[in-house]
């Protein structure tokens, strides 16, 4: 039962269209299930393994998403040691995944709902090794 108030169980249920940010690197979950940000070998591969986790449901829930729907999802997901730094200022309009900002994104799925048509798909993804390597983190993690 507690499994439906974690994203990772409930979302693939939603139906409705959503825009979904996702830190590969999630500094919250993260740091609470090691104690602090990861350092030694063994945790930078425990962030490692999460971050892959957490790319590949992302990238689940775009794929199984009717690609003719009229109102699709849209999914941004970067590879950055962060949390919820979308509601603030440089985490909205400065750091980006493969050079595209939140705003940016979200202006794309607006305009694409203005217009009525069918977006191409709506995804944002960081796609590198190491840990925090998305080229649009700035190394002071939120």
């Amino acid at each position: 039962r507690w499994k439906c108030l974690m994203g990772q169980y409930r979302m693939p249920y939603v139906r409705t269209p959503y825009f979904l940010v996702a830190s590969q690197y999630d500094s919250y979950q993260l740091s609470t299930n090691i104690g602090h940000r990861p350092k030694s070998s063994a945790e930078l591969d425990y962030a490692g393994e999460f971050a892959r986790r957490t790319a590949a449901l992302v990238m689940a829930l775009r794929a199984t998403w009717p690609s003719k729907a009229r109102r699709q999802n849209a999914v941004f997901s970067w590879a950055c040691y962060s949390h919820a730094t979308s509601c603030s200022h440089s985490g909205f309009d400065s750091r980006t995944c493969n050079g595209t900002t939140v705003d940016q994104a979200v202006h794309e799925v607006l305009e694409a709902l203005d217009h009525q048509i069918v977006p191409q798909r709506q995804e944002w993804f960081d796609h590198c090794q190491g840990f925090a390597c998305g080229s649009g983190c700035r190394s002071d993690a939120l």
